[in-house]
């Protein structure tokens, strides 16, 4: 009798171990089915890869699991700084503000000095302006089909072009110079945007993207404030804007080079943890 008690026990955890055994069998969900409940933590009814059907109690609206991006899913700034490419980016941003308002500032000052009216001035370089809305949007188009460096190099050019048109104004007659600088260098105003800022996307993607565009981009206002104030500076030494026009041509070719050089992209080494430190929830 106590041997068939035995046995009977034993036949029962076999199977309470099988049961087990099944029970905490790891399963990929398949498909969503239908929720249950509406509102706040939503259990749900899901189709596993066995063929099963599952209730699945999920966090969040039906959304699934939460995921937080952290530390551990891409880029952090600390990482990004110790690569070349943070510091190439941070260049181009600098030489691209430098460049800019080496010229922008100072462009109806300048044609007023050469001898322009005040108001025929400002309204060609007003005009000028306005071609920025379109400027930006094609090259960030054409950031999308011909790649970053391209796009960049090219806003780049035609901005070069632009400051080669006011260097060659002499007199007030010369209106249609005045008309080639307004569009070109109105063109490509804000035009390197972005694909500075969808390249920037591109090498350091991850939840700290917006830390690490927010500190490269420091290096813009750096060339901003040190560009509109080297010009005046200039122009107070020297009477004239032409060697600041010169500089921001330098500044422009030191852009193109930086973009250039961020073709390959940077690679992220694996953060080292500690023993016993719990890994990253996902």
């Amino acid at each position: 009798m106590h041997e068939t008690i035995v046995r009977h026990r034993a036949r029962r955890l076999v199977l309470l171990g099988d049961t087990l055994t099944r029970v905490l069998e790891r399963v990929t969900v398949t498909s969503y089915l239908a929720p249950l409940r509406e509102g706040g933590s939503l259990p749900g009814l899901v189709e596993a890869d066995n063929l099963g059907t599952y209730v699945l109690k999920f966090r969040g609206a039906g959304q699934g699991m939460a995921h937080r991006p952290s530390d551990h899913d891409g880029w952090t700034l600390r990482q990004a700084v110790r690569t070349p490419h943070f510091w190439l980016l941070f260049a181009v941003y600098l030489f691209t503000g430098l460049g800019s308002f080496l010229v922008s500032l100072h462009q109806l000052a300048f044609a007023v000095d050469v001898g322009f009216d005040k108001l025929y001035a400002a309204g060609v370089l007003g005009i000028g302006s306005f071609l920025a809305i379109g400027g930006t949007i094609v090259t960030g188009t054409l950031s999308d089909y011909i790649g970053r460096e391209w796009s960049a190099i090219l806003a780049y050019g035609i901005s070069i072009v632009g400051v080669v048109c006011a260097l060659l104004i002499t007199s007030p007659d010369q209106h249609w110079l005045l008309w080639l600088h307004a569009c070109f260098f109105g063109l490509t105003w804000g035009a390197r945007g972005p694909a500075i800022t969808a390249k920037t996307a591109d090498l350091f993607p991850g939840g700290r993207l917006g830390t690490i565009l927010g500190v490269i981009t420091i290096g813009s206002g750096i060339g901003s404030a040190v560009g509109s104030w080297a010009a005046g500076w200039i122009f107070d030494l020297s009477g004239s804007y032409r060697f600041a026009f010169l500089l921001s041509i330098a500044a422009y070719l030191c852009g193109c080079i930086a973009f250039w050089a961020l073709r390959g992209p940077p690679v992220l080494r694996p953060r080292s943890r500690s023993i016993g430190a719990p890994a990253p929830r996902i």
